[in-house]
């Protein structure tokens, strides 16, 4: 997404906080942007206004692997878990694969010792 839809999201935000799809859509626009940090403050902010509103599994998986890197494993997991479960609903076979592969790598990491 270009930077010109992170400034208007990040407007739409300003001028009605509330509103979860703007922030679930800026906290896409983030991630993709690899700006994890801020994807995930409005990540969060969306789904404490509406959990319904957490339909991306791309967006899951993007966080998982800012967690991952974070070494917060037992977060990396939850979201990728997220991930696999949109992914799956959506009929999406090959990112399915793809998630559960990443899922396991999570949980083992989750698992073992740091």
């Amino acid at each position: 997404m270009p930077d010109g839809a992170i400034r208007y999201l990040s407007q739409a935000v300003q001028l009605v906080p509330e509103d979860a799809q703007s922030h679930y859509k800026l906290a896409e626009a983030l991630a993709q942007q690899k700006q994890p940090g801020q994807a995930v403050e409005h990540y969060t902010k969306a789904v404490s206004i509406d959990p319904k509103v957490d339909t991306s599994p791309l967006l899951n998986h993007l966080l998982a692997m800012y967690y991952a890197d974070a070494r917060q494993f037992d977060k990396a997991t939850s979201h990728e878990e997220k991930a696999l479960e949109l992914a799956r609903a959506a009929g999406y076979e090959t990112l399915t694969k793809e998630f559960e592969k990443w899922l396991k790598v999570y949980k083992q990491l989750s698992s073992s010792p740091q």
